[in-house]
């Protein structure tokens, strides 16, 4: 399960009410150097003699171990080929939107920072479920790192080319298979298999850009789902979920008698099979329990 808390406010119950996310642009999130890396990135095609790191990694992302396996003319083909469509990844800055989770329901802290001190209460999600909306969206787990990452739009670019044209001829595979030809079928694993490292490296470029954080967040253990939204502006989106994406509401023990009713008849009036507890203070160490 993923874990989202929220304080007792009209807010959030409105939010748990209507089955949506409040999803922020980044320069509304409380770390000053969310999305830092747009200033650190890297782009144009790498020439050998001035970075033989980066061009390697350039070979190895297309699926070559070095120079050495592939022709040199085809390789200054495909490379120049990547420059005039570089993806230009600048824009996607301003049009991602962030909802944060964590993964740890009896952390002293988030009870603390972001439900109001016990009085507000934490929701449990099913992640699977809860992508399933009808945006284009991904939940990623948050990087901790001591200095921003660079993000090459050139490597990055080739994972989009790649995970285009496998998906391309998975879909070919198919047709042909429908047709009768079984020899097809190897291939088609073959397709599927590259697709899937291509779209990983591509997930892990927007982990890198939109998920990476200082070191000192680290005990918060964030997810993120990233919403990649049409807009410019710095508007925040609301994203629904399915009502069955939420499985379990955890009340911290001090919420007010009024909010926890308010709270309970939503959960009993909007979602089916809920499971309800309590998130208390322990009494021999400094610690939450969830009864």
């Amino acid at each position: 399960m993923i874990c989202k808390f929220s304080p007792p406010d009209k807010y959030g119950l409105f939010n748990l009410e209507n089955r949506q996310l409040y999803c922020r642009h980044f320069s509304e999130l409380n770390d000053p150097f969310e999305f830092w890396s747009r200033f650190n990135s890297i782009s144009g095609m790498p020439e050998e003699s001035d970075d033989p790191k980066r061009f390697l990694d350039a070979l190895k992302r297309w699926g070559f171990a070095d120079k050495s396996e592939v022709d040199n003319e085809d390789l200054h083909t495909y490379f120049n080929t990547v420059k005039e469509d570089e993806v230009v990844f600048a824009p996607s800055y301003e049009q991602v939107r962030v909802t944060c989770f964590t993964s740890e329901p009896n952390n002293l802290l988030l009870w603390s920072h972001y439900a109001d001190g016990l009085r507000g209460y934490c929701a449990l999600f099913d992640p699977e479920i809860i992508t399933e909306g009808p945006e284009k969206c991904v939940l990623v787990s948050v990087n901790y790192v001591d200095q921003p990452p660079k993000l090459d739009s050139f490597l990055y670019t080739i994972s989009t080319d790649k995970l285009d044209y496998y998906l391309m001829a998975a879909d070919e595979a198919e047709s042909s298979i429908r047709a009768g030809i079984e020899s097809e079928r190897d291939w088609l694993c073959t397709y599927q298999d590259e697709a899937h490292i291509a779209y990983n490296e591509i997930v892990e470029a927007w982990r890198e850009a939109f998920a990476s954080k200082p070191l000192e967040w680290k005990y918060e253990n964030e997810q993120r789902l990233l919403i990649f939204s049409e807009g410019n502006g710095t508007e925040p989106i609301f994203y629904r979920y399915p009502s069955s994406a939420l499985k379990e509401i955890i009340i911290g023990e001090k919420m007010p008698d009024r909010s926890r009713e308010d709270l309970c008849d939503i959960i009993f009036d909007m979602y089916d099979d809920v499971i309800i507890r309590t998130a208390v203070r322990s009494q021999n160490a400094y610690a939450i329990e969830i009864a």
